[in-house]
């Protein structure tokens, strides 16, 4: 079970490797163990409580981007991946062509 919803990559071995032999933060996520990667993340979980009681005084209003952002559901991940990129999103409304 995850806390939210997962996206899966299949990585080809040699690429990952190149990304964390290149990258800092890459080489420090892969060098924690599970224990270790769970308090960071309660600890920021912890960290976001404050946050949200925060946000459940907001008005939508203020939060919100128009138009939604949406993807077509007969597109590939990786196009998904890539939209979502470019446009700075977390998350696509997917929608049915019709």
């Amino acid at each position: 079970m995850t806390e939210e919803d997962t996206l899966l990559y299949c990585i080809d071995r040699e690429a990952l490797l190149e990304v964390i032999t290149e990258s800092e933060e890459a080489e420090a996520f892969f060098a924690q163990t599970a224990a270790q990667r769970l308090k960071k993340r309660m600890e920021k979980f912890s960290d976001d409580a404050v946050v949200s009681s925060t946000l459940m005084n907001t008005q939508v209003e203020h939060v919100y981007h128009t138009p939604a952002a949406t993807i077509d559901m007969k597109l590939n991940i990786q196009q998904t991946a890539q939209q979502m990129t470019e446009q700075g999103y977390s998350c696509l409304v997917v929608t049915k062509a019709r």
